[in-house]
């Protein structure tokens, strides 16, 4: 991978922590979806900004379990599901006006891959509350 994708990936992955770390703050934000794609952006940029986030608190309070054992809540799928949904609806609005066919197509198609990925390749986790 290029410098210039590891310099973008680390920058994206620095504003998903800094979002994330707000919604940890405010209850009405959400906190583990920015989270998810802090770490995926660390992982694939730097060594030292995927260690140093692995090591936080907060990675382990929200993130680690998720990568143990690769389940979610539904609740959190759901969350998830919403926000995607909102951002891929955000995208194909203002494709759409500039007449950008193959950008609309490409969002249509992440958006799928979203459902698909959440409901149907990552399992339920339990809650074992009860």
């Amino acid at each position: 991978m290029t410098n210039y994708k590891k310099i973008l990936l680390a920058g994206a992955g620095l504003i998903m922590f800094a979002i994330g770390t707000i919604g940890v703050l405010l209850p009405v934000m959400p906190t583990v979806p920015f989270y998810l794609v802090a770490a995926v952006c660390f992982a694939k940029s730097s060594d030292k900004l995927d260690r140093w986030f692995k090591g936080t608190q907060l990675y382990k309070q929200y993130i680690d379990r998720f990568f143990v054992d690769k389940s979610m809540y539904l609740g959190i799928k759901i969350l998830l599901t919403i926000l995607g949904t909102a951002a891929a609806v955000g995208a194909f609005i203002f494709c759409y006006a500039r007449h950008w066919t193959a950008p609309c197509i490409v969002t249509c198609i992440l958006w799928v891959e979203m459902i698909i990925y959440l409901f149907f390749m990552i399992k339920n986790k339990k809650n074992t509350s009860s």
